[in-house]
């Protein structure tokens, strides 16, 4: 796999989980389980891939953006201008 595709890979795997944010403390398990497979993927990736510290902080942080609305709003702000650098448009909300 190229990295290109293994970038492809990677924001589609991060997009799947900002589309899954979790609203509610009953859904954050099934959050991070989908949030360790993405995880997996950059430990393959990485060595090619520069993948953003920040972005390991989103995949470990979804109870504490769960309470804190300003830091869930700053972490989702940073994924998605990573998603717009590498080609994936989103805009907040969807």
């Amino acid at each position: 796999m190229n990295d290109y595709l293994k970038l492809a890979a990677l924001c589609k795997s991060v997009e799947d989980l900002v589309d899954n944010e979790p609203k509610s403390r009953s859904e954050i398990s099934e959050w991070y389980k989908k949030a360790e497979q993405t995880k997996d993927l950059i430990a393959v990736i990485e060595r090619s891939v520069e993948v953003p510290h920040f972005l390991r902080h989103y995949l470990d942080d979804a109870d504490i953006r769960i309470r804190d609305p300003r830091y869930r709003a700053a972490q989702i702000e940073g994924v998605l201008q990573f998603l717009k650098e590498h080609g994936v448009k989103k805009d907040v909300g969807n």
